[in-house]
């Protein structure tokens, strides 16, 4: 039921936002000065349960939260969210580790604040906050002697809590539309008054426009041009001297995929904008809840949850940015090609150039291979036809293992999302299903897990499991030879085994991802692997593979007609319905009459001259196109983010 709903949510208010977006002034047009944000990192900690270390989760829970969920600064010192952990890392402002706060094993903390000495924490999982004191805890603590837990109100379960902060009367938290709901000395939560509202005025048929937006937060209110926002925009805090910090999106205008660009804003009282920086998030593998931390003194704490570390950083805000709007533009219209180019190569059954970039390939690669969770008792059962893979055998239950386990046939990554149990994610079958087959011949439809072609499907993103066949036949192209593999290329052989090609190590070592059950080593021994991981192979292992790789690769030069650009794919047989970089020309003035575009295309006055191949058949939209691989959506609440891994 829960699941249901978040979806009926997310697929109205999507809709709803999508109409509300409005165009956002560029700031340096409110500015005098020209000087951009300067960010300063402060604390810089590693993945995994040390002292200096935050736990990343690599697909047990929601796409949109796989790490800590927030921070917040009291009393000089710096409170950690560390989810996946269960646990508030505690350091002093210097980057000093001080102390760790446990909270329950069996809870899914995903928001944090503080108010009057305690730390409080959304537990997600079991429709609660948890409240232990800021100064409890310690390396040796199993838990906060003094830790408080209260239930939030049977409406507002969890998954529909938008918000947990600290006002001046007291903890709170917010629903969808924006109720919200007070801790009282009672214990329970209670409606109150509103703490945080943006009010436009309607535009009305024979009344001059309102330009100005009303942004409420806690006491005060400021009055902002509504020519530089959206609807949605999130206020972060407020300092001391009355100024209003504000996070705003704007949307690549005038294409269905959904892609933008994040800055966060100061007002003074009066409305006038005072500061600005542009918040870099493409390179980030996941976003907390509490972002930002804004102090009274005006300082500006950011916590940025980077491949392999997290960064709290502070930032000195300036008066312009460098707007990425173009550049956003262009991978908008190339991501909307790949969609349409995958679709009609699939219709044509061949897929030729995948719609994910290597890097996010890797990391759903990685993401399986790294793949922690806990061994039930239902994972162990025994099976007459099939063998549970043998580090499943010895672990116990309760026992947290690493990496998805090999199922002979699986298709069950870390977010494949398909109608049957064969092609949900491994999150969702865990509970009901053994822990990999090993045993020969084909799927029993008993186990869940992923085989060799399942992995490299799952990395690609394809809405179905090619097998190694299907992969050496009908995707991809095909490479001259083993240097010429380049990162997440594949190496396949039809009806044996397919990995996915990492690195180089060395003249004879090659780094390969791959889901496999047992290989021989160099000194004759056989290793059990049964699951998937990253492993060195030599050159000899792979000399008897065929090498592909699922991306176009550009000729030499562009094509183009009147309108469009793009580059045919140099690989033979890719055919020349496969036009990819399909983008619209963009046009730079060479004189007051002509202009010209990076392809070449010139045009004078409003006519292009020298047309050359016909336009692309018309490709209709299709409906939104979510990108997972560039930040979309991220100025959605929690909810609506991590409700998409059910609709991807």
């Amino acid at each position: 039921m829960k699941a249901k709903l978040i979806i009926k949510v997310v697929v109205a208010t999507l809709m709803t936002l999508i109409v509300a977006l409005v165009a956002i002034t560029p700031i340096t047009e409110a500015v005098s000065n020209h000087d951009e944000a300067v960010f300063t990192e402060v604390l810089r900690l590693g993945i995994g349960d040390g002292d200096y270390e935050v736990g990343y989760d690599y697909g047990t829970h929601y796409l949109h939260l796989k790490g800590p969920g927030g921070f917040v600064i009291m009393d000089g010192e710096l409170f950690i969210l560390d989810s996946v952990n269960r646990r508030i890392q505690v350091f002093n402002l210097t980057g000093e580790y001080k102390r760790s706060i446990l909270l329950p094993a069996e809870a899914w903390p995903t928001q944090i604040c503080c108010y009057e000495g305690r730390i409080y924490a959304l537990d997600y999982d079991y429709d609660r906050v948890i409240s232990v004191s800021a100064s409890g805890g310690s390396t040796q603590d199993t838990a906060d002697v003094n830790m408080e837990k209260y239930d939030l109100p049977e409406s507002l379960p969890g998954e529909l809590v938008c918000d947990l902060y600290a006002a001046e009367t007291g903890v709170a938290v917010t629903d969808i539309e924006n109720n919200h709901y007070y801790l009282k000395q009672t214990g329970s939560f209670e409606l109150g008054k509103e703490y945080s509202a943006i009010t436009s005025p309607e535009r009305r048929e024979g009344v001059p426009a309102q330009t100005a937006a009303r942004v409420k937060y806690g006491e005060q209110t400021w009055s902002i041009d509504r020519e530089n926002i959206i609807n949605d925009i999130e206020p972060k805090g407020a300092d001391s001297n009355g100024s209003l910090y504000t996070a705003f999106y704007e949307m690549v205008p005038n294409t269905s995929v959904f892609l933008m660009e994040k800055t966060l804003r100061r007002y003074d009282q009066s409305g006038k904008l005072t500061g600005c920086a542009l918040i870099d998030f493409a390179d980030d593998y996941t976003y907390p809840n509490q972002e930002f931390s804004i102090q009274p003194d005006g300082s500006v704490y950011y916590m940025a949850c980077r491949d392999g570390y997290i960064s709290i950083q502070t930032i000195r805000l300036g008066t312009t940015y460098a707007s990425q709007m173009d550049k956003l533009a262009r991978r908008a219209a190339e991501i909307k090609m790949q969609h349409a180019e995958e679709e009609m190569s699939e219709k044509a059954g061949h897929v030729y150039n995948v719609s994910v970039s290597r890097s996010t390939a890797r990391s759903r690669a990685m993401s399986a291979a790294n793949y922690a969770w806990s061994l039930r008792a239902k994972n162990k059962e025994p099976h007459p036809s099939i063998k549970l893979p043998n580090y499943i055998q010895q672990a116990s239950v309760g026992q947290t293992v690493k990496g998805i386990p090999y199922c002979r046939g699986g298709f069950n990554g870390c977010d494949t999302l398909m109608s049957t149990t064969y092609g949900k994610a491994f999150s969702l079958t865990i509970n009901d299903y053994r822990s990999g087959d090993v045993s020969p011949g084909d799927f029993k439809g008993v186990a869940t897990g992923l085989d060799c072609s399942g992995l490299v499907s799952s990395a690609y993103r394809f809405s179905k499991k090619y097998n190694t066949g299907g992969l050496n036949s009908n995707v991809g192209h095909a490479l001259g030879g083993l240097n010429d593999l380049k990162q997440m290329d594949y190496a396949v052989i039809s009806g044996n085994h397919v990995v996915l090609f990492d690195e180089k190590k060395s003249n004879n070592d090659y780094q390969i991802i791959d889901a496999t059950t047992t290989y021989t080593n160099s000194q004759g021994v056989e290793i059990k692997i049964e699951k998937v991981s990253l492993r060195v192979v030599s050159s000899a292992y792979l000399s008897e593979y065929d090498y592909r790789t699922p991306w176009c690769q550009a000729d030499s030069a562009y094509v183009s007609n009147t309108t469009h650009h793009w580059h045919k794919c140099k690989y033979s047989g890719c055919g020349s319905g496969i036009k990819f970089g399909y983008e619209t020309h963009i046009w730079t003035p060479v004189t007051s009459t002509v202009f010209r575009c990076e392809c070449g295309k010139i045009k004078r006055n409003d006519v292009v001259i020298n047309e050359s191949e016909a336009d692309l058949p018309n490709i209709t939209d299709g409906g939104l196109i979510l990108d997972f691989d560039n930040g979309f959506l991220r100025y959605m609440p929690y909810l609506y983010t991590k409700a998409l891994s059910y609709i991807d």
